[in-house]
């Protein structure tokens, strides 16, 4: 299987990254990356794309990526650019010259619970990151919705809570007790999961990304 990474040098996707790594059904992946990889993240089935701008892919780089068969996005931000620029460039990016694809691509992108979808609402804290990732949300199924013909996109939404270390202290585990909260192993499991086999739901909620974290150790 060949996967595609984004975020790899930050805490959820270094940990996807390693995870992918050790993964024996997975042979190829492609990192996406404003920077090189630390010397502990490389590999031989690891290939780096260093990007100067997630919104420009030229036609090397798409011939690059055009036959994978996965995407975890965990690239972050609170910015709209971040949010939904970048991960909208990819989908438009990734179906370029599909006129010959008959496997499905899955998507899975790392939102967050506190996304709010709906631009109209007054929100009391967090308001600009907030209505980005919800935004972000409603444009990539919406994408998703429009390639369903011949089924070949699938995109599953994470939501993860806060999301703890594999070795977390104890005041880290009971705040994530009181506020809902993800291991960040688990977070990775789930994602790779979802890479492989999809999932009925396509928005995975925070419950449900430990719940699938737990049963495929």
């Amino acid at each position: 299987m060949k996967i595609i990474l984004t975020g790899s040098t930050g805490f959820a996707g270094s940990e996807v990254l390693t995870q992918c790594i050790e993964s024996p059904t997975i042979t190829s992946i492609i990192v996406l990356s404003r920077r090189p990889l630390k010397n502990s993240q490389k590999h031989d089935k690891v290939n780096t794309i260093i990007m100067s701008d997630f919104r420009s892919y030229s036609p090397e780089m798409i011939q690059i990526i055009a036959n994978a068969d996965a995407c975890i996005w965990c690239l972050g931000g609170t910015t709209a650019e971040a949010e939904i620029e970048f991960p909208l460039a990819f989908t438009h990016a990734m179906t370029q010259n599909w006129s010959t694809r008959t496997k499905p691509f899955r998507y899975i992108h790392c939102s967050g619970v506190l996304a709010e979808r709906d631009q109209t609402k007054n929100l009391w804290f967090l308001q600009e990151g907030r209505r980005a990732k919800g935004q972000a949300e409603t444009e990539l199924l919406q994408f998703a919705a429009e390639h369903q013909q011949r089924g070949l996109w699938q995109t599953y939404i994470m939501r993860p809570s806060m999301i703890m270390p594999k070795e977390a202290s104890l005041v880290q585990r009971l705040v994530g007790v009181l506020l809902g909260s993800v291991r960040v192993d688990e977070l990775a499991r789930t994602s790779i999961q979802l890479a492989l086999v999809g999932n009925t739901s396509t928005i995975i909620e925070n419950d449900g990304l430990v719940k699938l974290g737990c049963s495929t150790k």
